[in-house]
């Protein structure tokens, strides 16, 4: 998507560690929450601050696991005999107060992660919060104590607390009625129209309700947020919501710039700027603190992973099982898929693309010997498709050769006769080369795999009299979950998916085989394994099922045991750390990291200018150097358009230049009334390119003197001049923005 834009609010990211210099927003709002108990004990404001402390743990320096503990053992403690929450400790039970209190401690249940006692002990709290909610329901939706009129607060916040107990709108009777009640109200007294709307959205975002007219809403919030006469609780709540919609969009970054402008001092909080506004300081600022909390980004825990991953790869280009052990298709596959996350282009890919290109006549042959799927087959087929390695005559031929080794339509399998293992592989393999989903093979393999079995699957069985599932496993089922993941509803695949949570240890990860019994007794229970549980949490979130945060934590906890769990590990993480895919990805380095500014021949001037304002904003000293190639290390590079090949750097931004124009990913502009910034990375470093004519010297000057190197997001960013007075010398009021991405 791209939009223009005044690059007066191009802060594209909220960034509340943006000024090297200053303590960051975030870190100083933290500061505030974490005492904020002292100021209000009230069931809301606890709550409301221990999912601000939640959100923002690991994000900030300071460990605040010590104040998490305080603030769930002081909800754990004022819970109520009824199992509900009152206004404040030793008050009566209603529904407003244990809703809010129930968010939090699904909240800080997550934080503390799967198979804890604390997620254990907190999970059954909150269960019983939640009962309570539900018993409070009176047939239309909530009051604020158990069966009395309807009122749009404690229906509202009921909604948002049921679905954090996992209650979708979609199953569930008493979140219909519930939503059908918020949908007709208008007014409420003490709520402003947009803190109606920023609540609605945020509860149907709980219970995985979409309105149809969502985008009109979401729309309705962002002029809001335009609006001067906004208070600050409107103000933090629509922000809230904006970022819950839409993560880091350029909307939800201007409205956070906005947040900053208004936040008090030492320690960083917000107050409402209407009367009653002592009792909302810690609300406020608790849903302000989430705001920029949500966006923010965990500690870097894997900077060295994919180094590491590179060190284990084999002389021959492959990598094998464990250090020094032959090379295999399977671990190749998967290292190749995480390094392809952090690098555009690295020898290390290379070689093991060009390994598995070596290998492919050789698998080939064994498949044809043993007329069976040979599994390194399939994997190198998987690799070289990723990678676009295969042409469409060698597509085409692989097409017909694995055809050629079904056992029936729809069937692939060993001598055992037809299996789920190895038709799924043929399913994989077979949409990788670009084979119609709706090919009859693919179909008749699907539909006989969802026939086979009601939950799971491992080694079938058929013989003359009968046939069956002899066992199942989470490898099997793994393996065919993610082929008919892009070809089947959810629906379809939901009993498997039961079954395959079902199968997730106390410790939170997946064993191969959960446990086996003999006479009713078990006489074995499988180890996690780190390379399942990633596999797991990678299939099932596109399908709505959201354990990333868990899967972190938990293989934080747990060692690699071979190179597949270091491929697999390296890959899952990559979503936690830098790689370079965007404009921001390079500037936020400047004050971490050594960088060298260089400059085409005739732009020194400029890139002085240039220098000193990184200097200045990043608090640090770049090196000044003439642009002679990229060598070794970090750059920021000012040349002309055409100086550089942009897709050696960045395979995902293709830039043609032509005698009148310039073409930025098939959109054309005006050749020389432009500057275009574009992130790259090559094995040594990352480099940000800042192209444009000479002429255009004036407007990169001031771009740089403005400061808003510090906030840049998108893929890329072209930044236009118009000269609207003719002297020739760019304002900032003059530079507009189009941001890629």
């Amino acid at each position: 998507m791209r939009r223009a834009l005044s690059l007066l609010f191009i802060a594209m990211l909220l960034l509340p560690y943006a000024n090297v210099t200053a303590k960051p927003v975030l870190e100083s709002a933290v500061d505030f929450i974490k005492d904020s108990k002292s100021i209000s004990n009230e069931t809301k404001s606890v709550s409301l601050a221990l999912m601000a402390m939640v959100e923002s743990a690991g994000k900030v320096e300071e460990d605040l696991s010590p104040y998490i503990d305080e603030y769930v053992n002081f909800l754990l403690e004022n819970q109520n005999p009824d199992d509900g929450w009152g206004y404040s400790p030793g008050q009566s039970s209603d529904v407003l107060d244990t809703s809010y209190a129930v968010v939090a401690l699904s909240k800080a249940a997550e934080y503390y992660g799967y198979g804890t006692s604390q997620h254990t002990s907190l999970r059954i709290v909150a269960d019983r919060g939640a009962k309570f909610i539900k018993n409070a329901f009176n047939g239309e939706a909530w009051g604020y104590t158990p069966n009395t009129k309807s009122e749009f607060y404690p229906t509202v916040i009921a909604l948002w607390a049921l679905g954090n107990r996992g209650y979708s709108w979609e199953s569930s009777y008493m979140l219909k009625r519930g939503v059908s009640f918020l949908e007709s109200i208008k007014s409420y007294p003490g709520f402003t129209s947009t803190e109606i709307e920023a609540l609605r959205l945020i509860a149907y975002k709980s219970i995985k309700y979409t309105p149809r007219d969502i985008e009109k809403r979401l729309a309705s919030l962002k002029d809001s947020l335009d609006k001067s006469s906004l208070s600050t609780k409107e103000r933090v709540l629509a922000t809230y919501t904006l970022i819950l919609y839409e993560g880091v969009s350029f909307d939800a970054a201007k409205a956070l710039l906005t947040l900053e402008d208004i936040k008090k001092e030492n320690p960083t909080y917000w107050e409402n700027n209407l009367p009653m506004r002592d009792r909302e300081i810690v609300p406020v600022s608790s849903y302000a603190t989430l705001s920029f909390a949500l966006v923010a980004e965990k500690s870097r825990v894997i900077e060295k992973l994919p180094e590491k991953l590179k060190s284990m790869q084999n002389d021959d280009g492959g990598w094998g099982y464990r250090v020094g052990s032959p090379s295999n298709e399977i671990a190749t596959y998967y290292a190749l898929k995480a390094l392809k996350k952090y690098y555009f282009t690295d020898i290390s890919i290379d070689k093991g693309l060009e390994w598995t290109s070596a290998r492919l006549s050789t698998l080939k042959e064994i498949s044809e010997k043993q007329k069976e799927l040979y599994g390194p087959y399939v994997y190198a087929i998987l690799t070289l498709a990723e990678f676009n390695m295969l042409s469409d005559e060698q597509k085409e031929e692989n097409i017909e050769f694995i055809k050629s080794l079904k056992m029936e339509d729809g069937k692939w399998g060993s001598f055992l006769g037809p299996q789920p293992f190895d038709t799924a592989l043929a399913i994989r393999a077979l949409l990788a080369l670009g084979l119609s989903p709706e090919d009859s093979d693919i179909q008749k393999a699907k539909k006989w795999l969802l026939s086979v079995s009601k939950e799971g699957w491992g080694i079938f069985l058929r013989t003359k009299y009968y046939e069956y599932m002899v066992t199942q496993d989470v490898s099997t089922t793994l393996e065919v979950l993610e082929a008919l993941a892009p070809i089947s509803t959810k629906e379809e695949l939901e009993p498997h998916i039961e079954w395959l949570l079902k199968q997730r240890n106390e410790d939170g990860g997946w064993p191969d085989i959960k446990e086996n019994t003999l006479g009713g007794v078990v006489i074995y229970r499988g180890e996690s394994h780190i390379d399942l549980t990633i596999r797991v949490e990678e299939l099932l979130e596109p399908l709505g099922y959201n354990l990333r945060d868990e899967v972190f934590n938990w293989i934080q906890t747990h060692e690699e045991e071979n190179i597949l769990d270091s491929a697999l590990k390296t890959g899952f993480l990559s979503q936690f750390r830098f790689v370079a895919k965007g404009v921001y990805d390079v500037i936020k380095l400047i004050g971490e990291e050594n960088f060298t500014l260089a400059y085409a021949p005739g732009r020194r001037e400029t890139a002085e200018v240039a220098k000193e304002a990184v200097d200045n904003f990043f608090n640090t000293n770049i090196t000044l150097e003439e642009f002679k190639g990229i060598n070794d290390g970090n750059y920021i590079v000012l040349t002309d358009y055409n100086d550089v090949n942009i897709s050696d750097y960045n395979p995902d931004i293709t830039l043609k230049v032509n005698d009148s124009n310039i073409v930025l990913n098939e959109k054309t502009y005006d050749k020389g009334k432009i500057i275009v910034l574009v992130p790259g990375k090559y094995e040594k470093g990352v480099i940000l390119f800042v192209l444009y004519p000479e002429d255009m010297k004036s407007a990169v000057e001031t771009f740089f003197n403005s400061g808003l190197i510090k906030y840049l997001k998108g893929k890329a960013l072209v930044i236009k001049f118009e000269d609207k007075n003719n002297d020739g010398i760019a304002s900032l009021e003059e530079l507009s923005a189009e941001v890629m991405g």
